[in-house]
């Protein structure tokens, strides 16, 4: 949780969001607390949890239109706190299509007494939820927000502001520029780091698992890019991602409606390899920086280039998604669930081959595992029919966070068991007597077929 404790920078008593900003100090218009004596509302807007926000003009000022926030009342020392975190960031960072603070009474926060608020410039423009549901968005657009978002984050991890909370809400598309909105959970690496694991934080949009109560890892820029990539789905799909890996195991750009939305895009590779690699629900496996995926999106730009220089783009797309990381786990745990099950499946064999020829055929895909199989194929003894044989080929997969080995039988496929991504050889289990009668039923079958 946020704590209150004072620090001395430059011979002055400062709060740690002051003196870790660099002494940054808000102040109080005038001799008064309250925002009214100098603030007129013109009209509402839409707030969160947390706050209640207008659109203000200045008392005896011109036409002018600002945005005001101010912290409901009823805040707790935490929620002041981040309050005046937030005030202090936006009038410490000029951050380009991020609202400049021009007024505030946030180093007023540790005083219950003062209702906080802070004033900044308007943003005009539509909430990008709004936006999406007033028209569709083209693939062409999808790549401009989502270039002009992490454009900003770029800056903001420059700094080390980790906004924590992107959704459609919080971004506003004024003229075909985004401007991103709300950092009221917002972190740096220069604020307290005594943050409660038992709290949860994030939004309904994208729950991410370093977000939930119980986690230690709420600090990392590497979330606001797989929110930055949920951004970007929603623009392609219309639909929220909800979760990073739903009860079949699959990502959010695997789920029905999102997936056929991608495949009918001109660049549905690229996009894949993009969140292939945005919503693994492992953070170290994640894209590490948004250069990493603006570079993804500059492969988008075929229009001057060959047939052939296109199509090599793509499949280097395709290759970006994995990192060396993902590749050495995807290994081991492919490796791990096929050997076993592989060793199973022949012992079976072995022991029932009864009037049968066997033979093994055996290859690895691609290059890191990403499929493994091994044939086994059963040969009728006597038999001059060209397809006198039955095929059973072991393999295992990955899909989501969870590797996945099947039993295949003439291309009738067969899941014989899942496992959880970095699982210990010594735990993986296969039911034995469902196996040998998987095996068993195929074998009878094929001495039956003609």
């Amino acid at each position: 949780m946020f704590k209150v404790h004072w620090f001395r920078f430059g011979g002055r008593r400062c709060s740690p969001l002051n003196a870790a900003l660099g002494g940054v100090e808000s102040r109080k218009i005038g001799e008064n607390m309250e925002w009214d004596s100098s603030w007129e509302p013109v009209g509402s807007i839409e707030g969160g949890a947390q706050g209640d926000c207008f659109r203000v003009k200045r008392k005896g000022g011109d036409d002018t239109v600002f945005f005001l926030k101010q912290l409901k009342e009823g805040g707790n020392t935490e929620r002041r706190a981040r309050f005046a975190f937030e005030a202090t960031l936006h009038k410490t960072f000029k951050i380009d299509n991020i609202t400049n603070v021009i007024e505030t009474n946030a180093d007023l926060y540790d005083d219950k007494r003062v209702g906080l608020y802070y004033v900044a410039e308007l943003v005009p423009g539509d909430r990008l939820d709004k936006f999406v549901q007033n028209q569709q968005v083209s693939e062409s657009e999808a790549i401009d927000i989502l270039r002009q978002l992490l454009e900003i984050l770029v800056e903001c991890h420059k700094h080390q502001i980790i906004h924590r909370d992107i959704k459609p809400e919080n971004i506003i598309i004024n003229s075909g520029r985004v401007h991103l909105v709300d950092f009221g959970i917002a972190t740096t690496s220069f604020a307290d780091k005594q943050t409660k694991t038992g709290q949860e934080i994030g939004n309904r949009f994208l729950r991410l698992p370093e977000f939930v109560a119980g986690s230690a890892n709420k600090r990392d820029h590497r979330s606001d890019l797989t929110l930055a990539c949920g951004i970007a789905l929603y623009l392609l799909s219309g639909q929220y991602p909800r979760v990073l890996q739903g009860g079949s195991g699959a990502y959010p750009h695997q789920e029905d409606g999102a997936s056929s939305a991608i495949a009918s895009l001109q660049h549905s590779v690229i996009w894949n390899a993009i969140f292939d690699r945005a919503f693994i629900p492992n953070l170290l496996h994640r894209w590490n920086s948004s250069e990493e995926i603006l570079a993804m999106l500059d492969k988008t730009k075929t229009e001057s280039k060959s047939d052939i220089e296109s199509l090599k783009s793509e499949l280097d797309a395709y290759a970006s998604k994995f990192s060396p990381e993902y590749l050495r786990q995807l290994a081991s745990d492919l490796s791990s669930v096929y050997s076993k099950a592989y060793s199973m499946v022949k012992s079976i064999s072995l022991e029932n081959k009864g009037a049968f020829r066997i033979e093994e055929q055996s290859w690895v895909y691609n290059h890191g595992n990403e499929v493994k199989k091994s044939q086994i194929r059963f040969h009728k003894l006597g038999s001059s029919h060209k397809k006198a044989y039955l095929s059973m080929i072991v393999s295992a997969e990955l899909l989501g966070e969870q590797v996945i080995a099947y039993l295949d039988f003439d291309g009738k496929k067969n899941e014989i068991g899942r496992f959880g991504s970095g699982i210990e050889p010594s735990n993986i289990q296969f039911d034995q007597q469902d196996l040998e009668a998987l095996v068993l039923k195929s074998l009878v079958e094929f001495t039956k077929s003609a």
